[in-house]
């Protein structure tokens, strides 16, 4: 669930887009990932920065390697009650407060902003909002 969540705080992705990645729509050589579910089911490609590539292949290291990107233990997609609740709890111990996975999209794009000083107009491009 680590990656599942750094990939979302890393890349303003929605729940549900991150949710139904294949592992095809990963490519580390041209270091993006291929957003097909997006909202009104468009598409688009999501850059990826290096401490993010990084994660992401320890975690291909270790994970079947069909279908799903981020799978359940039954390699089915990951349950988005069993995924909130774990990000929830996480969050409360470590936190002392509730993260809900769109404050890691509003994160992304604060950090962009403030941090990084992107204009709001490529922010808006990269949340596609």
């Amino acid at each position: 669930m680590y990656t599942f969540y750094f990939l979302l705080l890393h890349t303003g992705l929605r729940f549900n887009e991150a949710r139904q990645l294949k592992r095809t729509d990963l490519d580390l050589t041209e270091r993006q990932l291929f957003v097909r579910h997006g909202k009104g089911q468009k598409t688009r490609y999501v850059p990826l920065h290096d401490e993010l590539v990084n994660v992401l292949i320890r975690y291909l290291d270790v994970q079947p390697s069909n279908g799903s990107l981020f799978q359940n233990t039954a390699g089915g997609l990951l349950d988005p009650n069993q995924a909130r609740k774990q990000l929830r709890i996480s969050s409360q111990q470590v936190l002392h407060r509730t993260l809900r996975p769109h404050d890691l999209r509003v994160t992304f794009a604060t950090t962009l902003y403030r941090e990084h000083r992107a204009d709001l107009l490529t922010v808006m491009r990269l949340a596609r909002t």
